[in-house]
């Protein structure tokens, strides 16, 4: 026993050091595992980010490289200095060669007219105003200003003389003239205030602590939806081009302002040629002609009282449709 209890000692103190060389092996083992572990998953993770890098510049030199299928000609025709008249000419067009989008279209527009193109979604209506900003080519046919081809026209030139208002234009962080001018370097302050008169957007600017000066936070949140649709419009009518085209500019005004921006509009438009995509009924009303659409074809051509006199005509059932389907929405609400 005595023997025993001398060796209890000796045994600790051998024992205590190897069992704390062996845990200090340990967490330094642990901790250089974990170490190493963290670093793969970062090279994994950095690796990842590098090729996610790769294909994104991969695509982008690959758009960079693209050679636009529409060009100006080497020696363009000067843009007429009058817009007189635009005409479609027996125009065909698809994206796919199986699936025609247009065919066999003919439409004249003159100036001092508005045009509303009228149809059911993917009827044509969009590819048909891309025509006129050359986005697109006719496979057959041609688009036309004064007889001359597109084709002979440069492109730059083409789209300088023509402004778009989209149903959903993009409003940046800035001043209200800032938004209405922004194409126009330099542009005089009077041309943004008679632009926004003639889109009825002065009253509810000039009622801004700001005026035109008003700072507008991101994408325009601080307007309501007709408001920034109201701007939209001035931002198109400001560029002062010979033709217009709007994409449903009154789908969020109400009917006060709707009529009174449709009626600035066509007193503006007297020497321009304007073009109306839209379904709303009493913006439809106020076009000079009507073209309606169908499967890439104007199945019927004229104005609201005439479309409407042909008894079993394509565009009096629209009508109707339209008429019974917001009853229908009315008597639910």
């Amino acid at each position: 026993n005595e023997g025993s209890s001398l060796n209890v000692p000796a045994v600790m103190v051998f024992l205590v050091p190897f069992v704390a060389w062996n845990l200090g092996a340990f967490q330094f083992g642990r901790d250089q595992t974990g170490g190493a572990i963290g670093q793969g998953y970062g090279a994994v993770r950095m690796w990842s980010q590098l090729q996610d890098l790769f294909i994104a510049l991969e695509r982008a030199f690959f758009v960079l490289d693209l050679e636009p299928e529409v060009k100006s000609p080497d020696d363009p025709e000067p843009f007429p200095v009058a817009v007189e008249q635009l005409e479609w000419r027996t125009v065909d067009f698809a994206y796919e060669p199986s699936r025609p989008v247009l065919e066999s279209l003919d439409l004249v527009a003159d100036v001092g007219t508005i045009t509303a193109i009228v149809g059911a979604t993917g009827s044509g209506k969009s590819t048909l105003m891309s025509m006129l900003l050359r986005l697109y080519d006719p496979d057959q046919g041609a688009v036309l200003i004064n007889g001359i081809d597109l084709k002979r026209l440069s492109v730059e030139d083409i789209r300088a003389n023509t402004a778009i208002a989209l149903q959903k234009n993009v409003l940046f962080t800035g001043s209200i003239a800032d938004n209405i001018g922004y194409a126009i370097p330099n542009i005089d302050r009077d041309r943004i205030v008679e632009a926004a008169k003639i889109a009825c957007a002065d009253e509810f600017i000039e009622a801004l602590d700001g005026g035109y000066d008003t700072e507008l936070g991101e994408r325009g949140v601080k307007l309501s939806t007709g408001q920034r649709q109201r701007l939209s419009i001035a931002r198109a009518v400001v560029r002062d081009t010979p033709i217009l085209i709007l994409d449903e500019p009154t789908a969020s005004l109400d009917a006060v302002n709707e009529q009174r921006v449709l009626s600035n509009l066509e007193q503006w438009g007297r020497q321009r040629v304007v073009f109306l995509i839209t379904h709303r009924l009493s913006t439809i009303r106020e076009a000079d002609t009507i073209a309606f659409l169908e499967e890439g074809r104007i199945v019927e051509l004229g104005s609201h009282d005439d479309l409407m006199g042909r008894e079993d005509g394509r565009y009096r059932r629209f009508v109707q449709a339209e008429t019974t389907g917001r009853a229908e929405v009315i008597r639910d609400d």
